[in-house]
């Protein structure tokens, strides 16, 4: 429920709110989420079991394509837009020299 509230709070801003300073943070309000969506997910891994469900790699894997698809299409390409509004023609050497997924 409140990973649904946030979600739903965080679609009504406006778009170019995101590209704002996050208050007194150096970063901008898109780093800020990002940031605490990382923290959020180290919490979560630390809560899960020491010795995982014998089932849990067929389940994973199950789940690879949908997570590559939300990567791709939710992550990578969505901060392309943003490194390009962001640094404009700059951006283009680095992104053509750098490969998507490490």
């Amino acid at each position: 429920m409140a990973v649904q509230l946030a979600v739903t709070t965080l679609r009504e801003a406006p778009t170019a709110a995101w590209s704002g300073k996050a208050g007194s943070l150096e970063w901008d309000c898109w780093e800020t989420v990002e940031h605490l969506s990382d923290a959020l997910f180290s919490y979560a891994v630390q809560l899960g079991p020491r010795t995982p469900p014998a089932d849990l790699c067929a389940r994973v894997l199950a789940r690879l394509p949908a997570a590559v698809l939300v990567m791709q299409r939710g992550v990578i390409e969505r901060e392309e837009r943003y490194l390009e509004r962001r640094f404009g023609a700059e951006y283009n050497p680095y992104k053509a020299r750098v490969r998507r997924w490490l």
